[in-house]
């Protein structure tokens, strides 16, 4: 069975999920500015999982103009 090529955006949202379950605050820290929406979420909630989500970094979410 061949394997399944994911798109980039997939890739690094996983990324930041992985990020919040193995304590990688920077990595996911890394991905809350990203271009595509469900990354930046993602990110969001690794960091909050976390317990590192910082004032400015939901400040910043609250303002972002894609509502999903």
């Amino acid at each position: 069975m061949a394997a399944r090529r994911l798109e980039p955006a997939t890739v690094r949202r996983r990324a930041a999920a992985r990020a919040g379950h193995t304590g990688d605050v920077d990595g996911a820290r890394a991905l809350v500015g990203d271009e595509e929406p469900k990354v930046r979420a993602t990110a969001l909630a690794a960091l909050h999982r976390l317990d590192s989500l910082r004032p400015a970094e939901l400040l910043a979410a609250l303002a972002d103009p894609d509502v999903t």
